[in-house]
């Protein structure tokens, strides 16, 4: 969830199909319990997939879903 051209490439396969909406299930968390113990690697890493991958999803998915 965190390669753009891997989604561009995987939600082209879609693009005969039409979409009337999409679920984007993706997500991690971090194994540390208190903030003082994790790592901002972690942090990067969440925020890569939780956030940039939605968006990356929906971005390509707009298209089939408006045409």
């Amino acid at each position: 969830m965190r390669d753009e051209d891997s989604i561009a490439r995987a939600i082209g396969e879609e693009r005969h199909v039409l979409l009337d909406g999409a679920f984007n299930s993706e997500g991690v968390g971090c194994a540390h319990s208190r903030v003082h113990g994790a790592k901002a690697e972690d942090f990067d890493r969440i925020l890569s997939i939780n956030l940039r991958g939605v968006f990356l999803s929906i971005k390509y998915r707009a298209g089939a879903m408006l045409s």
